[in-house]
């Protein structure tokens, strides 16, 4: 699955850390086979499910790098995330580390629209 995630970023801007794939509604992991969803098909329909689960963790692994890079896959991920992403990423501009403070403050920036209610400011 991971090509077609791969794709999917490309094609749609949304980094495959957001991606969840379900086929005939069930969640499939990331170590599917493709060959097996299709059963001697030759194509394959799937859904896409923007998800967070995979996110949220990062930002609070003790790797400022890993946190770091959850709020950069954040920011790309823009308004899509709705508010409940502002509040997530809000939580890291206490973060310890000053660099993380800094893109966390970007990020809000990328994720928020214009006077969105949900940021203060």
């Amino acid at each position: 699955l991971a090509k077609i995630k791969q794709v999917i970023e490309k094609q749609w801007s949304l980094p495959c850390l957001f991606q969840k794939l379900l086929f005939q509604g069930h969640l499939l992991p990331d170590t599917t086979l493709v060959e097996a969803c299709a059963l001697g098909e030759s194509s394959v329909s799937m859904s896409v499910v923007v998800s967070l689960s995979e996110a949220r963790p990062l930002l609070y692994n003790p790797d400022p790098a890993m946190r770091l890079l959850a709020l950069r896959e954040i920011g790309a991920l823009g308004f899509r995330g709705g508010s409940a992403l502002i509040n997530t990423v809000a939580a890291s501009l206490d973060d310890r580390d000053k660099g993380v403070q800094k893109v966390a403050a970007n990020t809000i920036l990328c994720v928020a629209s214009k006077g969105d209610n949900n940021v203060v400011k």
